[in-house]
């Protein structure tokens, strides 16, 4: 889901359009997903439940280097720098992985 209007947050650092609508940098996420993992420098993203994708900065432990595995990610919105590609940035709080 995009967002049809100009992010609010803008003067604030910049928001992250989520499920349609703005939430500020800093909003709590819970998340059940698929972890996929991309060989080019350890990136990673979730493919929620909920059909959104969440990916990060942050690098993942070699333990929970387990593509397709089942995780709960909790962690909270980071600015977005487009803000309509569908793609939730997160600093994870917790990623649990579930084999």
């Amino acid at each position: 889901m995009n967002c049809e209007t100009r992010d609010p947050f803008l003067s604030m650092g910049g928001g992250t359009c989520y499920k349609g609508g703005w939430v500020p940098a800093g909003w709590t996420i819970n998340v059940t997903g698929t972890l996929h993992l991309i060989s080019l420098d350890d990136a990673w993203f979730v493919q929620g439940d909920d059909g959104i994708v969440y990916t990060s900065p942050h690098h993942l432990s070699p333990e929970q280097h387990v593509e397709g595995a089942t995780v709960t990610l909790r962690g909270s919105t980071l600015a977005s720098l487009s803000g309509h590609d569908g793609v939730v940035m997160v600093g994870v709080f917790s990623l649990d992985v579930r084999q």
